[in-house]
């Protein structure tokens, strides 16, 4: 009985699914008509001409003229407020570790990691050796046991996978 239930189900879900796909190739392809990504705060999506509408998109509505005076700083997308500050914000990090060691601890332990994160001439010289031995152990793997093993008892600091997904915030 439970395996009839199933295969009923299965069977209705693909019919809806052929039927949402059929309706489907009636609809126009928003994205083919020339119509502009609709993200009020990308370089060149409204222009004087962008049609505004209170109910269809608020903040467009309310923006616009600001939108259509805002300057955007060379090699970024978008600007505005939030741009702003976050230029600022990237300014006075960096402004933070120029100079002088600071003298309190937790200050010294910021100071010196962006120190070593920005010492590229120590890593240029190691080259990709410590990178290679990582990669020949991933190569290794020959098994799922071989895998689990890896990331059980390789220490997660040296396994390749901490190359993804990965930053210096």
């Amino acid at each position: 009985m439970k395996k009839t239930i199933c295969l009923l189900l299965a069977l209705l879900m693909l019919l809806s699914l052929c039927a949402a796909a059929v309706a489907d190739e009636g609809t126009q392809n928003p994205y083919a008509s020339g119509t502009p990504w609709n993200d009020i705060d990308l370089d060149g999506v409204v222009t004087a001409d962008t049609p505004v509408n209170l109910k269809d998109d608020f903040a467009l509505y309310v923006n616009k003229d600001a939108i259509l005076d805002l300057e955007i700083p060379e090699g970024y997308p978008y600007g505005g407020t939030i741009m702003d500050v976050v230029l600022q914000n990237a300014d006075d990090i960096r402004e933070m570790f120029l100079g002088d060691e600071p003298e309190s601890h937790d200050a010294k332990l910021a100071y010196t990691l962006f120190r070593l994160m920005m010492d590229w001439e120590s890593r240029n010289a190691l080259g990709i050796a410590p990178l290679k031995e990582q990669t020949d152990a991933v190569e290794a793997l020959d098994s799922v046991e071989a895998l689990t093993a890896y990331f059980t008892e390789v220490p997660m600091e040296d396994q390749l996978s901490l190359l993804f997904g990965c930053g210096s915030t």
